[in-house]
């Protein structure tokens, strides 16, 4: 099966991602958890950390946006796009607006392959570029872009928890093909891709709110994947296949999986179509398959048993992306959509 594509409104882009990430931390097997780029706002929080036993890093760049972070979690000062990065491995590795700050996508992508165990997922939320807002931002000097979001967002001050930093938007696109395939030849497996429409920009300005609302109504209908203004992809790194001397090829830092030959089992992947896809919002029923190791039963079970929110409307597996149709029509949600809640304020980003 290919990757599971699905849009969504991106007022519950925050909610989707909270509950993603809390699922795959869940997942049995998963204990070694690297947040990158949490800075002063980690994911998850110290009491899930604790009830789930985690072994939960923080990783940033910035050593004063660590220090704003609460004492108790675990803090790494590193750059994650160096070509000498050294961290440990781990099961899951976890990112919440940082790919759109990244200046070099492609070794940015290739060291969160390297971090993972065979089997490891990555999970990435982030600003796409053909945003309204990410355009402008794109466009305009950073001096202006900083006033402008100071006016729409009073509390987004350079000394609070909230700054603005800048963005390059590499690589940050809606579930395009040709992103699918980025990703792919940096070494993933493409799980899941959700692409969120709309923003909150406008919502102080009554006019310009309710024009950007109907654009987000007819997206949600007609999609149009470059056009999206979030987007969380799910990522796995797949077990290699052992080579002539029993040893697993490694991967390089340049962005490269070396001797390519990859498998993943049915039952990994049924295995992550029950953790990512239920999320996303399909009721996915596990398909009839030969009894796996006690291991992998064990996985496929917890996996199946999440609860999950209410699902994103989804178009399904493979990589036709379709733009309106029949077979391709997406429908908003229903029911009165939320104002701009705190998890929204917390993490919005025009930088």
């Amino acid at each position: 099966m290919g990757t599971q594509i699905g849009y969504a409104n991106f007022r519950r882009a925050w909610d989707d991602y909270d509950a993603k990430a809390r699922a795959l931390a869940r997942v049995p097997g998963v204990v070694r958890v690297c947040e990158l780029g949490g800075g002063a706002n980690p994911a998850l929080p110290l009491s899930f950390i604790r009830q789930h036993g985690l072994d939960y890093s923080v990783v940033d760049v910035s050593a004063q946006e660590l220090a704003k972070a609460p004492p108790e979690y675990n803090k790494v000062q590193a750059d994650v796009t160096s070509a000498d990065l050294s961290l440990p491995s781990y099961d899951l590795v976890l990112s919440q607006f940082l790919a759109e700050h990244v200046h070099e996508p492609k070794r940015f992508h290739a060291n969160v392959l390297s971090m993972l165990k065979p089997g490891g997922r990555a999970l990435h939320f982030f600003a796409t570029l053909y945003g309204p807002p990410f355009a402008l931002n794109s466009l305009l000097p950073e001096r202006l872009t900083e006033r402008l979001l100071l006016g729409l967002q009073p509390f987004r001050e350079p000394e609070g928890a909230h700054g603005k930093f800048r963005a390059y938007y590499h690589w940050c696109r809606g579930p395009t093909r040709r992103q699918v395939q980025r990703l792919e030849r940096v070494g993933f497996e493409v799980e899941d891709y959700v692409g969120y429409f709309g923003h909150g920009y406008f919502d102080r300005v009554r006019s310009l709110g309710r024009a950007e609302q109907g654009i987000t109504s007819m997206l949600l209908r007609w999609p149009v994947p470059a056009l999206t203004t979030y987007a969380i992809v799910a990522l796995r790194r797949a077990v290699p296949e052992a080579g002539p001397s029993g040893e697993s090829p490694e991967v390089s830092k340049a962005g490269a999986v070396q001797a390519p030959k990859t498998h993943a089992s049915s039952q990994g992947r049924a295995a992550a179509r029950a953790t990512i896809g239920v999320e996303a919002g399909e009721a996915h029923q596990a398909e009839a398959r030969p009894a796996g190791s006690p291991e992998e039963e064990a996985k496929e079970h917890g996996q199946r048993c999440l609860n999950l929110p209410e699902p994103a409307r989804t178009v399904g597996p493979g990589r036709s992306l379709p733009r309106g149709g029949k077979g391709g029509r997406v429908r908003e949600p229903r029911g009165p959509q939320s104002s701009q809640g705190p998890r929204e304020r917390d993490a919005t980003r025009m930088n």
